[in-house]
């Protein structure tokens, strides 16, 4: 059987994420070590610098001609364009380092002039483990079982479960305060949800139809492209589309993000209808 377009990428991403994961499921269970408040007064852990260094030493032996941006080195801007590795090693860090959140992710995804096209995203309390490759399908891997990943078939935007991420900027959080009496405005008691990863919560929606109660969208202001890119793959790769608020196409570049089944990706947007105001 032929190889895949990104084969040797997607298994370095998942060797990168094994990686990081190791190091934050040992701090978690041995309580982080470290943590103070970055400049934007989110956490950051030996744990996560550890895990960080790991992945991208890792990424860097297997492809020297890459560039590799980790969200703890990171210092803004647009990724170049070419080969970019993006680096999470821990997605929710404010979770993890609680001891008692398990809600939280390694992950690694690798950019071809913007666009994603191999991610990896494991949980280090359970082992699950998200992979996802441009044109070959996204699957959740564990114990040996390989599950193909698919969006719900919800169209109905009442009856639509949406999970909640923001930014850590005073704007996000004015835009979650005038957008979140839309959202609770719908009929369905089981949303909106906030679980302080984006990247568990992107797993929960590429994987939505594989459970009549799963997830069925994801909104998001303010969060950067290492937090999103993977998921988004995940999702697009599981039949959903990803788009930002205005109705663009979701680009690492962007400001926000909807991701999830199309139909009602498009009824949220206009529900909420923040064109003018995203």
């Amino acid at each position: 059987m032929p190889e895949s377009s990104w084969f040797h990428e997607l298994n370095a991403a998942v060797d990168a994420v094994r990686e990081g994961a190791a190091v934050a499921r040992e701090e978690f269970s041995a309580g982080f070590s470290g943590v103070e408040d970055k400049a934007d007064s989110t956490p950051v852990s030996n744990a996560d610098r550890e895990a960080e260094t790991r992945m991208e030493k890792l990424l860097r032996k297997r492809f020297p001609k890459d560039k590799v941006i980790g969200e703890e080195t990171a210092t803004g801007g647009k990724p170049p364009q070419g080969r970019v590795w993006l680096l999470d090693p821990i997605d929710g860090t404010s979770n993890a380092v609680t001891g008692v959140n398990p809600l939280f992710m390694s992950q690694a995804c690798l950019l071809v002039n913007g666009e994603p096209v191999a991610a990896a995203m494991e949980s280090p309390t359970t082992g699950q483990l998200f992979v996802a490759e441009r044109g070959q399908g996204s699957f959740l891997r564990k114990a040996r079982k390989q599950v193909r990943l698919r969006v719900s078939h919800q169209t109905s935007l009442s009856r639509a479960r949406v999970l909640v991420g923001i930014g850590s900027a005073r704007g996000d959080g004015e835009w979650l305060a005038r957008v979140y009496p839309k959202l609770l405005a719908f009929a369905n008691p089981s949303s909106p949800r906030h679980f302080g990863s984006s990247a568990y919560d992107l797993c929960l929606v590429a994987a939505g139809g594989l459970s009549p109660r799963g997830a069925d969208l994801k909104i998001d202001r303010g969060s950067q492209s290492w937090d999103l890119a993977p998921g988004v793959l995940l999702i697009e790769e599981a039949g959903g589309t990803a788009v930002d608020l205005r109705g663009n196409a979701w680009c690492p570049t962007s400001d926000s993000l909807v991701a999830g089944a199309e139909q009602v990706v498009r009824a949220l947007l206009t529900h909420l209808d923040e064109r003018d105001s995203a």
